[in-house]
């Protein structure tokens, strides 16, 4: 795999952030793993992809802050997430495989003029993209077809932030 992490100050008030992954993981040689539901009891996973692992991940970021009025500082982020498909289970079922997604994230934020305390708006997940961290097949629970559960991740999610710090 290949890691790239920076930042750029592109002026006094601006700073840019990217982050980027790229993984090429998969089994040497994993002759009794375990099989999706349907295609056995002992399956052959050598060559294929692990679990958990997308090819490319990545992040871009922006901050940017300012003063305002009297003292009184503001700050901007924003974030946007990508993540290519992946695995959500050991035995590599294509039912419960998170496809690619792309997440957004933003704050906004005051801060007093002897930063002792701030006030932040924090939205994440902001175009409400559903997308899930594990799932799998429920063992035992096939007698009319199969069951799967699935741990979904959290929907947009809007935060009122107060911050006090004590000196």
């Amino acid at each position: 795999g290949l890691e790239l992490q920076g930042q750029f100050a592109a002026t006094r008030n601006l700073t840019l952030g990217l982050t980027a992954t790229y993984l090429d993981s998969e089994y040497d040689s994993y002759k009794a793993g375990p099989c999706a539901y349907g295609e056995g009891t002992v399956c052959d996973l050598s060559g294929k992809n692990l679990p958990y692992s997308p090819e490319f991940s990545g992040a871009f970021t922006a901050h940017w802050e300012d003063q305002f009025m009297n003292g009184w500082t503001y700050a901007l982020d924003g974030k946007v997430f990508h993540s290519s498909s992946f695995f959500t289970a050991g035995d590599l079922d294509p039912f419960v495989a998170q496809g690619a997604f792309t997440k957004i994230d933003a704050s906004v934020t005051l801060i007093s003029p002897n930063e002792s305390w701030s006030l932040s708006v924090i939205g994440k997940n902001l175009t409400d993209k559903k997308t899930a961290h594990f799932g799998d097949d429920i063992p035992s629970s096939n007698i009319l077809g199969n069951n799967y559960e699935q741990f979904i991740d959290p929907p947009r999610t809007i935060a009122l932030q107060i911050r006090y710090r004590f000196r």
